[in-house]
């Protein structure tokens, strides 16, 4: 005897409103409108940034095409119009901020890459005012290499920060050896008498998955289960628990290690919820009550809400009049992605949650289509590109292209971050991702289950029950960001907020002025502030009656911070044996095409940063000035809003870890030493190094970084770590300076970063004697636009180097459709 089915709902996202018959419960109506609600309130944004390449050197370029969507079917948002892009460095120090205009969701920007950037393992993160609501874990966020590629050998693999959460069932071991062992009951428990799926998962301290093997014995000894994992140290297994009992897992690793891991109590009183979407074109849904269960809670009302981006797709409401009901439920009603599904008692109380990735055939078909399969050096080469969906109907799309020479640059293609693993997977998952484009390069039904591991064992979050249920009311912290905006405060000279005052922007280079007046608290917001970045403006303040004599203050925009992240070996054996052999071949030559030069070393006078003589008269620096490892003149200190971010990757021998100075050679001396900051000495007064950000980058004259012995001695103990001094403008170093009117601020605006254009060189025109092409990444596009009839074409040059060019291309069409493909061709 089944469940007694008062109500099956099935509803088109975004097509249907959900409807309800006179014996729907006013609990599950409650339900489904609170997540109705707060889904049309609060759609998913997302943002996808296609990088040109994974690796690159000190003086290139990462060039990108930010792709910012909105909801479940990943139409272009227009909900923002600002987007932050972030070069983060090993430190989780921001090296680079950019701020983006958006167009109808799309952008495209590059990240210059200085030569004073050490080497290391980078993550670009990206993401938009309102995605902060949801918060970091679901920002965009990829590791890059900046640096040899043969360094990688030394180099880190970077865990991370989203850190896959272990749910409240889930049992998590950390082994001695540093190897973590996590088991994942389908559904969230395991209830005693009731066969369940297990899934277990292995991660070793490099970050990655690895493979075991073992039994699962009760406390008695008996064996009850035995099983293996699959695939990057995910496994399932089958259990049944039986009353009374405990159970553990013996466990073998790949190395011949030993472990013994206690498995999660089965509930004595509990549901299970199996969920199997490799159904072909349906989902399979089995729900199941424990004898305990079913003889206290018979004839109890359930209910079961499927949703996907918040968005409902299925509800049913029901009565347990048996302990066992399955059912079958079309595809047709969930979109391509993640789609999930909770059991809810009659009270509304969650009690078990299950998500399943969902394929559909229904992204796009790109073809790439060129006059011949080998070419020559810088020889021309043209592609035809169609695109068109699962019904062969053309749309218009956007796309972006980048061609590399694969030999020099190899690519795990399963490893890839592509705008098909991103916006369909990792964008909504907490925690690390391996080879996320495994899932979706050859599909076939070991990729399927194997994704289906991934759903059991991944942390998924980002629509929690409480937090929806009982926040229905509570307003957005962070507010969709439709342009760039400058927010202040005006008071009078005893410190009152100067209601209706009159404030006015100005930028004479841009022909630019806006005006605005103060609310009753002295807080004003000048608004639609569309001007480029670092673009010097003057912001003027009077009160009511036309008064200078007030006090004017800019009010700095904040940003979300770096979360420490895991650093954890990158072994020799996990790199690739195509890197390998390509690291052999070009031994001498660095594989993204950088000649390396025997180190010189070049005796001359210390000259200061900015080409700037550092005047005596206005230095604070016990030494006098000029005698310091390094001087940065302040006019070189542009384009940014907190000082650490500013100064990374600009001093010499200093790296800025959470926003404090740390001298490498303090760190690298002694592990216990290097943990203390740098000190940092202010106009002569030693403050304490939290308070660098304090200062404002256009106050600054210079700063002389002390990390020698020599130069640190005369400040005896204060400073074991080395110093940073830091001397302020004070008038008397340019007599042309006028110390600032009451009133008046002349400020560098962070606005809009401005894109440069690849260049692509054109070998019909002659060319000088001995030039060199050694362009890493031949060719970059992110303006690809496909007709209505699907249809577009570029063409470029090949560089001097030989091998396999590949050519990438991603992008999507005006229906939220994700296009990705690749093409392979041989430069002899």
């Amino acid at each position: 005897m089944k469940f007694s089915i008062l109500l099956t709902l099935l509803s088109l996202l975004f097509i249907y409103k959900p409807a309800y018959s006179q014996n729907d419960s006013s609990l599950l109506i409650r339900t489904v409108s609170t997540l109705t609600k707060q889904a049309e309130a609060n759609p998913v944004e997302k943002v996808y940034l296609h990088l040109d390449k994974p690796y690159y050197a000190p003086g290139d370029t990462i060039w990108f095409k930010a792709y910012t969507v909105l909801g479940e079917n990943h139409k272009l948002s227009a909900l923002s119009g600002v987007l932050y892009a972030e070069l983060i460095n090993e430190s989780d120090s921001v090296v680079s901020r950019l701020v983006l205009q958006l167009d109808a969701g799309l952008a495209n920007a590059d990240f210059v890459i200085p030569d004073t950037y050490e080497p290391g393992d980078y993550h670009v993160r990206s993401y938009t005012n309102y995605m902060r609501n949801a918060g970091a874990d679901y920002f965009f966020d990829q590791p890059v290499r900046i640096g040899p590629l043969s360094a990688v050998t030394a180099s880190t693999k970077k865990v991370s920060k989203k850190g896959a959460k272990p749910t409240a069932t889930s049992l998590t071991i950390v082994t001695t050896d540093g190897t973590d062992i996590r088991f994942f009951p389908e559904g969230g428990d395991l209830a005693t008498g009731v066969r369940s799926k297990v899934a277990i998962k292995v991660v070793s301290k490099n970050g990655s998955g690895t493979d075991v093997k073992g039994t699962v014995v009760d406390n008695e000894g008996n064996e009850a289960a035995g099983f293996e994992t699959q695939h990057l140290g995910m496994g399932v297994f089958a259990l049944i628990p039986q009353p009374g009992k405990t159970y553990k897992a013996k466990i073998t690793g790949a190395n011949g290690a030993a472990y013994t891991v206690d498995l999660p109590k089965a509930q004595e009183e509990g549901f299970t919820l199996a969920v199997n979407g490799n159904m072909g074109d349906s989902v399979l849904v089995k729900i199941v009550a424990n004898s305990k269960l079913f003889a206290t809670k018979q004839n109890s009302k359930f209910y079961l809400v499927a949703q996907s981006a918040g968005n409902v797709c299925y509800t049913t409401e029901g009565k347990l009049e048996s302990p066992v009901f399955t059912t079958r439920i079309s595809k047709i009603h969930f979109p391509t992605g993640i789609v999930q599904f909770t059991l809810f008692s009659g009270s509304g109380e969650p009690l078990n949650e299950r998500v399943v990735f969902i394929r559909h055939a229904d992204q796009l078909k790109l073809a790439l289509t060129s006059a011949k399969k080998t070419y020559t050096k810088r020889e021309k080469v043209k592609f035809d590109l169609s695109a068109d969906d699962e019904e062969n109907k053309t749309n218009i799309g956007t796309y972006s292209v980048a061609v590399t020479n694969d030999s020099r640059l190899p690519v795990d293609e399963n490893a890839e971050n592509t705008i098909l693993s991103d916006l369909l997977l990792t964008s909504d998952l907490k925690g690390y991702i391996e080879m996320p484009n495994y899932y979706f390069t050859n599909v076939s039904e070991q990729t399927d289950a194997d994704l289906d591991a991934l759903m059991l064992t991944q942390g998924y979050r980002r629509f929690e029950w409480k937090k929806i249920l009982g926040k229905q009311n509570a307003g957005l912290a962070f507010q969709p960001q439709g342009s760039l905006e400058i927010n202040g405060t005006v008071r009078s000279s005893w410190e009152k907020p100067v209601a209706g005052g009159k404030v006015r922007l100005i930028s004479i280079k841009y022909n630019a002025a806006i005006d605005t007046l103060t609310d009753a608290n002295g807080d004003f917001k000048l608004k639609n502030v569309d001007l480029p970045d670092t673009a010097k403006i003057v912001i003027s303040a009077r009160d009511a009656k036309d008064k200078r004599n007030v006090s004017l203050r800019i009010i700095e925009p904040t940003y979300p911070q770096v979360e420490q992240s895991k650093l954890n070996s990158y072994e020799s054996e996990n790199i690739p044996q195509k890197i390998k052999n390509v690291l052999r071949e070009n031994a001498g030559l660095d594989t993204l095409g950088i000649i390396r030069l025997q180190e010189v070393k070049i005796k001359g006078k210390l000259k200061s940063d900015g080409s700037k003589k550092l005047d005596k008269l206005y230095s604070t620096n016990l030494n006098g000035s000029g005698n310091a490892d390094q001087i940065l003149m302040g006019s070189a200190i542009v384009a940014c809003t907190n000082l650490a971010d500013c100064l990374a990757g600009k001093l010499n021998g200093v790296t800025f870890i959470n926003g404090l100075p740390f001298s490498r050679r303090a760190m690298n001396r002694s592990i216990n030493s290097g943990n203390t900051p740098m000190a940092v000495f202010v106009d002569g007064m030693q403050l304490d190094a939290t308070y660098l950000n304090e200062i404002t980058p256009d106050d600054i004259y210079s700063i002389e970084v002390l990390n020698s012995a020599g130069y640190l001695a005369i400040y005896g103990t204060g400073a074991p770590n080395g110093a940073l001094i830091i001397t302020r403008k004070t008038g008397r170093e340019n007599a042309n300076l006028r110390k600032a009117a009451l009133g008046l601020i002349t400020y560098r605006f962070k606005g809009f970063y401005k894109s440069r254009q690849f260049y692509s060189p054109n070998y019909d025109k002659p060319q000088p004697a001995n030039s060199r092409d050694a362009r890493s990444t031949v060719y970059w596009n992110p303006d690809v636009i496909t007709g209505k009839d699907g249809k577009a074409s570029f063409e470029y040059f090949n560089a001097d180097g030989k091998g396999s060019y590949r050519v990438v291309v991603q992008g999507i069409d005006n229906d939220g459709k994700l296009g990705y493909q690749v093409y392979n061709y041989k430069v002899e």
